[in-house]
C-alpha cells in the first residue's frame, strides 16, 4: 500500500512539476536564441556576400538545439540573413518553435496541424489501398497522392506503430495509412502555396519530409537538409529524388580513388585511430554510446562456448539485427522487405547450417525506443530452439564480442565497417547505403545471400584489400579535416542539454565557425550534393571526429 501510495505521489508530483520544467526549458531555449543570435549578427556584420536565396521556406517541425544552430549557420552561409523567410511549424514543440521563429524574424505561414483539420476524410482512400493490397509489401507499389514513392510512407509506418513488419491486419493501420495519405497532402499544399526558392529541412526520411522534398523538388525549389551526426554538418543538397533512398553522406568509389595515396593512407590511419576510440566507448554519438559504453561485460570466445556448449572447431558467426523501424527503406533496402524479413531469411538458413555457432545480437538502441516484448529478437529466435543458435546477452561488451567472433554479418549496419576495419570477415546482406565501397562480401540477392549463408562465405574476405578499404572509409565518414580542430558539435540526441554548452562552444570557435561558413558557401555553389565529403575532397590534413577522452 505505502509504495502503491508513494508510486501515485511521485506520478502526481512530476505532474506538477511539468508547467515549471516547460517555463524553465523555454526560458533556457529565449536565452539560447538570443546567443546565437547575436553571435551571428556579429559575423554577418562584417560579412559582404551576395545572398544565394530570395526567400527560404524554413521547417520548424523538429526542435533541437543544434538544428536551429546549423540553421543559423546555413543562414550566415548563404548570406540570407535578411531575406523573407516562412515558417512551418508542427505538432510538436510550438512554444518553442516559435521561439526560434521570433528570434529571427521567421512568420509562421504553415501550421501542419491547421492545414489537417482542413483536408477532406481520407478515411475512406486509406481502406481502400488496404483493401485492394495482398500484403504489406504492395505498400511499396501503391499509387499514393502526387506520385509520392510508397517507399516513403512503408518506412513512417513501421515508425508509427512501432513494429517489425507492416501486415494489413494490424490494429489502426487504417488510422496510419490516413496519418500518412494527410501527412503527403499537408506538404503539397504547403510547396504549392510557398514563395521561397529554397527549402531548409530538418529531415529528409519518412513520408511527411519526403513528401516535402518530393514537392519541393517538382517546383524546382532548391532544397538543403540541414542534418548533423558525428559532431559535425552532414547536409544534403538534394537535387533528385533518388536521393530519397540514398542520401548518407559517404563518397562515390570514384571519389575516393581520386584522392592521392599519401592522402588516402592518411585517411586509413584516421580511420583506425578514430575505431580504436569509438570500441573504447569514447564516442559521443547515440550509436557508439549505446554499443560501446552502455555495456561493461566483456566476453570471451572459451566464455560463449561454455554458456552454449558450443563445439570450439565450428567458428562462432554472429547476425546483428538492426532496429525494426529505423527507416530500412531509407538505408537501401532492396532484397528485403525490411529488416524483419532479412532476419527470418538468415534465421531459416542457420536452423539448416549446423557447421556454424550463431549467435544472434539485438541492436543495443532497441531498449531506448522500446520493442514489444512478442517482436523481440529474443523472442523470433526462441520460436524454434536450436543447439547452435543462441543469443547475445544484452549486457555484452561490443568490442570483446567483436574480438571473441570469427565473422559478422550486417545488413546495412556499422558492424560492416567496424568489423571489416579489424580485418575480420563481414558479410553484407544488401548493397545497402555502403555496399559499393567494398569493404565486405556482399551479396548479389536474396537468393544469392541464402547460398552465401549455407556456404564457408568467409573465405571470399579479401583481408588485406577489404580491411584497407574499410579503415579508408571510416576516415571519410567519421574524421574532420585538421581545420576543424575543436569545432565538433554536441550529438542532438543530447536535446536540452545542449543549452548548457552552446555560449561557450560559440565563443571558443569562432574562427572556425566562420571557415565552415566560407566552405558552405562554395559547396552550395558547386555541384556536390554531400557537404561532409566535399569538405573531405578538399583536405589534406585530417583530424579524428567526436572523440571525448
Amino acid at each position: 500500500m505505502l509504495s502503491l501510495l508513494s508510486k501515485k505521489m511521485r506520478s502526481g508530483l512530476k505532474m506538477a512539476l511539468l508547467p515549471i520544467q516547460k517555463h524553465r526549458l523555454l526560458k533556457e531555449k529565449t536565452e539560447f536564441e538570443k546567443t546565437t543570435k547575436r553571435f551571428f549578427d556579429d559575423l554577418n556584420s562584417e560579412a559582404d556576400v551576395m545572398p544565394l536565396a530570395s526567400r527560404i521556406l524554413v521547417d520548424g517541425t523538429w526542435d533541437n538545439p543544434n538544428y536551429w544552430l546549423r540553421r543559423s549557420l546555413m543562414d550566415h552561409a548563404l548570406g540570407t540573413a535578411d531575406c523573407p523567410k516562412e515558417g512551418i511549424i508542427g505538432k510538436y514543440s510550438r512554444s518553442s518553435v516559435k521561439i526560434s521563429f521570433e528570434a529571427n524574424e521567421i512568420p509562421v505561414k504553415f501550421d501542419t496541424e491547421g492545414i489537417r483539420r482542413s483536408l477532406p476524410d481520407l478515411t475512406p482512400l486509406a481502406a481502400e489501398l488496404i483493401r485492394n493490397s495482398k500484403s504489406g509489401s504492395d505498400i511499396l507499389s501503391w499509387d499514393l497522392p502526387g506520385g509520392v514513392p510508397g517507399t516513403l510512407l512503408y518506412d513512417s509506418l513501421l515508425k508509427w506503430m512501432r513494429v517489425p513488419t507492416i501486415t494489413l491486419d494490424l490494429p489502426n493501420i487504417v488510422s496510419f495509412v490516413k496519418r500518412g495519405l494527410e501527412d503527403i497532402e499537408i506538404s503539397r499544399y504547403i510547396i504549392q502555396e510557398t514563395k521561397a526558392d529554397l527549402l531548409m529541412t530538418s529531415h529528409m526520411i519518412g513520408v511527411f519530409y519526403g513528401s516535402l522534398v518530393w514537392f519541393a523538388l517538382q517546383r524546382n525549389i532548391e532544397t538543403v537538409c540541414l542534418y548533423g551526426d558525428f559532431g559535425s554538418a552532414r547536409f544534403v543538397r538534394i537535387k533528385d529524388p533518388s536521393q530519397l533512398t540514398d542520401g548518407v553522406c559517404i563518397p562515390t568509389p570514384e571519389e575516393v580513388e581520386s584522392r592521392p595515396d599519401p592522402i588516402r593512407l592518411e585517411l586509413a590511419k584516421r580511420g583506425r585511430e578514430h575505431l580504436a576510440n569509438r570500441l573504447k566507448g569514447q564516442t559521443n554519438d547515440i550509436g557508439g554510446k549505446f554499443s560501446f559504453q552502455a555495456n561493461n561485460r566483456n566476453i570471451s570466445r572459451e566464455e560463449i562456448l561454455e554458456a552454449f556448449n558450443w563445439s570450439p572447431e565450428k567458428p562462432i558467426v554472429a547476425v546483428y539485427a538492426q532496429n525494426w523501424f529505423d527507416f530500412p527503406r531509407y538505408l537501401g533496402l532492396d532484397s528485403f522487405l525490411d529488416f524483419r524479413d532479412w532476419i527470418e531469411v538468415t534465421l531459416n538458413q542457420a536452423r539448416q547450417n549446423k557447421n556454424v555457432n550463431w549467435l544472434f545480437k539485438a541492436h543495443p538502441i532497441d531498449r531506448l525506443y522500446g520493442i514489444d516484448p512478442k517482436d523481440a529478437l529474443s523472442t523470433i529466435v526462441g520460436e524454434q530452439p536450436s543447439d547452435h543458435i543462441a543469443m547475445a546477452g544484452q549486457d555484452w561488451n561490443g568490442r570483446s564480442l567483436m574480438e571473441a567472433i570469427d565473422a559478422a554479418i550486417s545488413c546495412t549496419g556499422s558492424i560492416g565497417f567496424e568489423f571489416a576495419a579489424q580485418g575480420k570477415p563481414v558479410l553484407l546482406a544488401e548493397k545497402g547505403w555502403y555496399g559499393h565501397l567494398k569493404f565486405g562480401v556482399i551479396a548479389k540477392d536474396r537468393d544469392d545471400y541464402c547460398q552465401l549463408l549455407s556456404s564457408e562465405w568467409w573465405s571470399l574476405f579479401e583481408e588485406e584489400a577489404m580491411t584497407r578499404r574499410a579503415q579508408e572509409f571510416i576516415g571519410w565518414y567519421f574524421c574532420l579535416p585538421a581545420w576543424q580542430k575543436g569545432c565538433i558539435y554536441c550529438d542532438d540526441s543530447m536535446g536540452q542539454k545542449i543549452f548548457e554548452t552552446v555560449s561557450s562552444f560559440l565563443q571558443d570557435n569562432e574562427a572556425t565557425i566562420q571557415k565552415e561558413a566560407e566552405f558552405l558557401r562554395s559547396w552550395y555553389e558547386s555541384d556536390h550534393t554531400r557537404y561532409h565529403v566535399y569538405k573531405t575532397l578538399t583536405a589534406t590534413e585530417f583530424q579524428l571526429g567526436n572523440i571525448q577522452l
